[in-house]
Parts: structure tokens; sequence; C-alpha cells
């Protein structure tokens, strides 16, 4: 049975996206997209990643909401190095050398101090390891975590318990149970 259109790109992203890295994964697509069996989130997608954000800069872990000016400096010194980055398809950038302060953020200076970061939350009870998580990948998610590779994370975050789980994209392939057409994920 021929692949349906929609799994060339999957078969073409994963074989560019794991290419050198070492990981094997076998990924089961499903060609009916499945709708998961569970209640609506109290609140909107919008409300609990602004929540989540909050969260993670009150962590004290390096994470930094950025303003209108830091993100478009960051969009510049990206443009600058070559790599495609989408506007609305980052939330929140991490620094990892604890010499910089949030204030003081230069991207051109500071870029290899910088991790760029999409925030995926909910307020569902969910199992420590979050087995069984579904949340979907937008293409320009899927774009900047392939241009950005190790300068990229998704950042899960719980908004009900403020835990939170930091995996870059091969991570993310490598926990998956099935990937749907609409690019939505589920844990195993």
């Amino acid at each position: 049975m021929p692949l349906p259109p929609f799994a060339d790109v999957v078969v073409y992203f994963l074989t560019k996206s794991l290419k050198g890295s070492g990981v094997s994964i076998q990924v089961e697509i499903d060609t009916e997209p499945k709708i998961p069996d569970e209640e609506p989130q109290k609140l909107s997608g919008r409300a609990t990643g602004k929540l989540a954000g909050q969260i993670l800069e009150g962590k004290g872990c390096g994470f930094v909401v950025p303003s209108p000016q830091l993100r478009q400096a960051l969009l510049m010194e990206c443009a600058r190095r070559g790599y495609a980055i989408y506007a609305k398809a980052f939330d929140i950038i991490k620094l990892t050398s604890a010499d910089i302060s949030p204030s003081e953020i230069d991207p051109a200076i500071h870029f290899d101090d910088l991790l760029i970061c999409e925030i995926k939350s909910t307020n569902r009870d969910l199992a420590p390891n979050w087995s069984g998580y579904f949340f979907s990948l937008s293409t320009a998610e899927l774009l900047i975590a392939q241009s950005l590779q190790e300068k990229f994370r998704f950042v899960f975050v719980n908004t009900t318990t403020e835990a939170y789980l930091e995996l870059g994209l091969i991570d993310i392939f490598a926990r998956s149970r099935a990937i749907y057409p609409s690019w939505s994920v589920r844990f195993a």
C-alpha cells in the first residue's frame, strides 16, 4: 500500500532531522487522524501558554520571555547567521550561562549562550513523565527546530503542578508513540 502524501513529508523530515545523530526510531504513521478521549482544557492554549511563561521565568532557571525589542534583535541575529526562524514559532528563550543578566541580553553578543524555546502547556492531570500527553507541532515550529537543531527546545509546562520538561526535536520523536497527519504527537 503506498504511503499517503503527508507520510512522505514525515519520512523526509525524520531522515533529515536524525541524519548523523546515531538515533534510530520507528514511527507508526496513522492514515486516519485520532481525536484524544480527553476533556477540554479549562483555560485556552493562549492563557495556559502565557501562564507557563510566567512559571518558567519564576523558576530562576534562566528562562526569559523576550520583550518585542529582544525578539526582533534575536530574529535579526538568526537571519544574519543563516537560520530560518519565524517570529511566532517561539515563546521564550533560555540563558545557558549564569553570567548574563536577563536585562543585558544582546543576541549579537550572547547568541551562543541562548536557547530558543517553544512552550507547550497544559493544565491537565498528567503522569510525572508526561506519558500520554497529546499535543501538536506547527510546521513553522518543526522548520525552526530543524534549522536551529541544538539551539531550539520545546518546553512542556504543566500549569497546575508547575512541572516542566525540556526536549529537543529528536527527543520528542524518540518518545513518540504515534505521529498523526496533523503533526499531533502523543508521548508513549
